[in-house]
């Protein structure tokens, strides 16, 4: 005879804990064989109470009662065994039904763990036979009845006054409750959850709010609670009236006045989820002084975020947050308010808990491997679904571009953790967003992400760009370092495959290059659809300037992708080392002209005038630290053995003014002036060395030299901006030489140079800025 758990159909929470117990009974069978006369020792008994006890803090929080859990598995594992029972597994091919536990280990667990309650249960619930057999081989102890619960704690509902509201309550799924006894179900519970918050017995509280709002025994009740609830108005506002009293702080009283919150939000959502959960979003979303506030109440009734309009649908606030990030309303358009509803929707990604210590110090199985798992409010795969991929899966001409910043933002959440943002350090996937990118759609993100960083035409964000790459170099190598091979890696390789023949048509090949170390491999394993590594297209005849300042630009860009570091850029033209295939025609395109200087300088002043305007500021510090310097040595004919260091500074800065003087006699696109210029001014500000308040410093004649290059440089270009340039360029112009005339004015002997230099300038507004500036210093020096 085989006798069927309840919990046995497989969700969740039962996988959850049989990978949580699975290391336990593998300890027990190993013990067992091993030395079968002592499994019942006192320090085998230990481990199970131990174990036991981490797994039932490791399944409160979710919507299954956490003994019940723990219970089922023990439980089985011993009947299942007892030969006097004679009670088969109702599974063979499940894991579980391997576990065995002995009679004084299944003892010792019931009596140290507080499952009395669920014991005798489950003997209401088997056979008269067995149950009969059961409680012959058990202690009378723990089968003695009590007036009180267990565990006060775990009691959910108040108890039934008699064997029939017991079975109503037991069984209203099953048997077809009927709407008057539903309806009182609903009352009855939630007045429990106000009850158990005044008493402060919270896990009574979170898990009947839970089981209210989510369990689909209250399906038939919330529908019929929302039907006939038809004053919205009066639903709204009490809520608003609610809404009002939240608090800023977070002390104990903040803290209890939350949980009060959320027994009135667990009201509301019964009569008017939709308005309820808008208005609870928009709120979080627009006063950040409140949201924390809010997330506590959500803490305490974790099933209003996790709220659903059917089954198997994400949660009612995660499709709400969806819209609005998807078609913000006006009062949430714009940078900072989209970025509320971001933050709201990593707090909610954020787990709840952190590893923590076990009782038992580890014990035989490690804090690690037996920690309490972290839990979210939004599943991570929904939130990817529902709002990263639909902004993705927009071209970039049909998106918003802070939609889709705040979509990447997420993304990096989802797929580094939740670790605080280290400067310049590039993001790593966690082994979770690593198993999460796998399991979803690998190419499509790559390719989404790579078509991020390939537009440069204005139309995505600098900011979006710069995320994007980082993100893209953070997929790769994530990918990269994982098995493609296999089984398990097929669909993942298919993905990849696909991804890369769709890169081919809509990518460059420098944006390709980016992905080229993970796509070889794929290329290798998965030859079809048949596609070919990225190329640059062939150098054919034409103009020799023209040709190497294209020439120049890709290895350039390959250098401000970091695909490229500028040492080995340089080994290429100096022949120091082999060029990869796809660069061979470039660098020997740059080694012809390399006999000519005029001819080189030429083509470098073209490729930059042409690729700087389209680069980010991130990409733009890579090319002015590390290429821009080496090519300059190299076309002024410096040795390749000649020190990079701090005396090519002031060969960058006029040449970089040069590019901006060519743009405005080219008459460029205002938007490249104000890039060209805001480049110019990071060059010629930028101090190595020391702080600008270092006044010490401030009087070395090596800085005082080239930051006097420095500002002339700026006053040629300030007295160059005409009407038709950008308003913009001149502000980001005038205030790098006011920073340079700063430091420069330290120096008593240089306020009268700084003066003469702009009294020749052709712009009023610079020349009175700058005046009135050494004016000032002169005084102060006095």
């Amino acid at each position: 005879m085989a006798v069927r758990s309840p919990l046995s159909t497989v969700d969740v929470g039962v996988e959850n804990m049989e990978k949580r117990l699975g290391p336990l009974f593998e300890y027990l069978r190993m013990r067992h064989e091993q030395e079968g006369e002592h499994e019942n020792d006192d320090d085998v008994i230990d481990a199970v109470v131990s174990c036991g006890r981490e797994a039932l803090k490791a399944a409160r929080g979710g919507f299954h009662d956490a003994k019940a859990l723990v219970f089922d598995a023990f439980f089985f594992a011993w009947v299942s065994h007892a030969p006097s029972v004679g009670v088969t597994p109702g599974d063979p091919f499940a894991a579980r039904s391997l576990w065995t536990l002995s009679l004084k280990q299944f003892e010792a667990a019931v009596e140290k763990l507080e499952l009395k309650r669920e014991l005798r249960g489950k003997l209401r619930e088997v056979p008269d036979v067995v149950s009969r057999k059961i409680k012959a081989l058990l202690h009378d102890s723990l089968l003695a009845s009590s007036d009180e619960s267990d565990d006060e704690n775990e009691k959910l509902f108040e108890r039934p006054s008699n064997e029939s509201d017991l079975h109503t309550l037991r069984n209203g799924e099953d048997t077809g409750t009927s709407s008057h006894v539903a309806e009182n179900d609903i009352d009855v519970v939630l007045e429990s959850v106000r009850q158990a918050t005044r008493e402060n017995l919270f896990t009574r509280a979170h898990l009947a709010g839970t089981s209210l709002l989510c369990s689909e025994r209250y399906q038939e009740s919330r529908v019929m609670r929302r039907m006939e609830s038809t004053d919205t108005g009066a639903a709204e506002r009490k809520l608003v009236a609610v809404l009002n009293r939240i608090r800023g702080d977070a002390d104990d009283s903040s803290k209890q006045d939350s949980r009060a919150l959320a027994v009135e939000l667990v009201q509301l959502l019964l009569t008017s989820p939709e308005m309820t959960l808008s208005r609870l979003v928009r709120v979080a979303s627009t006063n950040a002084s409140q949201a924390p506030f809010l997330l506590s109440a959500f803490s305490a009734q974790p099933g209003i975020p996790r709220m659903q309009t059917e089954q198997h649908e994400p949660s009612r606030m995660l499709m709400e947050l969806a819209c609005l990030l998807h078609k913000p309303p006006a009062e949430l358009k714009g940078f900072h308010s989209l970025k509320g509803l971001m933050t709201l929707t990593e707090a909610l990604c954020r787990p709840r808990g952190v590893l923590q210590d076990a009782n038992d110090n580890g014990g035989l199985f490690g804090h690690k491997r037996l920690a309490i798992p972290s839990r979210a409010q939004f599943d991570h795969r929904h939130v990817l679904l529902f709002i990263v991929i639909p902004a993705l899966s927009l071209t970039v001409d049909e998106t918003e571009s802070e939609f889709e910043f705040w979509a990447l933002r997420i993304l990096q959440t989802l797929l580094t953790g939740f670790e605080e943002e280290t400067g310049e350090t590039p993001f790593l996937c966690s082994p979770s967003g690593t198993r999460m990118l796998r399991a979803t759609y690998p190419g499509g993100i790559l390719l989404a992400l790579a078509s991020r960083v390939d537009s440069r035409a204005g139309v995505v964000a600098e900011r979006t760009r710069e995320l994007a790459a980082q993100l893209l170099q953070c997929c790769v190598v994530a990918l990269n370092s994982d098995a493609l091979h296999g089984d398990e890696g097929v669909s993942t390789l298919v993905s990849l495959a696909h991804a890369d023949a769709e890169a081919a048509t809509r990518l460059s090949w420098h944006t390709r290059m980016l992905m080229e170390t993970l796509m070889f491999r794929v290329r290798e394993l998965h030859p079809t659809p048949t596609r070919s590594p990225p190329a640059g297209p062939s150098v054919g005849p034409g103009d020799d300037v023209s040709m190497a300042a294209s020439a120049l630009a890709d290895v350039i860009l390959l250098c401000a992708n970091n695909y490229l570091r500028g040492a080995d850029m340089m080994d290429m033209i100096y022949e120091q080392r082999g060029i990869e295939g796809c660069l061979q025609s470039r660098i020997e395109r740059i080694r012809d002209n390399s006999g000519s200087s005029v001819e080189l300088r030429r083509a470098l002043l073209e490729a930059c005038t042409t690729l700087l305007p389209r680069i980010t500021a991130r990409e733009f510090d890579v090319v002015l630290c590390d290429a821009l310097p080496r090519l300059l040595r190299f076309v002024q004919g410096a040795s390749q053995t000649q020190e990079h260091d701090a005396s090519s500074r002031p060969i960058v800065v006029d040449f970089l003014t040069r590019v901006l003087l060519t743009q405005m006699s080219n008459s460029g696109k205002s938007k490249d002036i104000e890039t060209l210029s805001r480049q110019l001014a990071t060059a010629a500000t930028r101090d190595g060395d020391a702080s600008a308040t270092d006044k010490e410093h401030h009087a070395d004649v090596e800085f005082l030299a080239a930051s006097y290059h420095n500002l002339r440089c700026i006053s040629v270009a300030l007295s160059q901006i005409t009407a038709k340039s950008s308003k913009k360029a001149e502000d980001i112009l005038l205030n790098a030489a006011l920073e340079l005339a700063g430091k420069l004015c330290d120096n008593v002997g240089m306020v009268s140079k700084v003066a003469q230099l702009f009294e020749s300038c052709p712009d009023e507004k610079s020349k009175q800025h700058v005046s009135a500036l050494c004016n000032a210093k002169h005084t102060e020096n006095v």
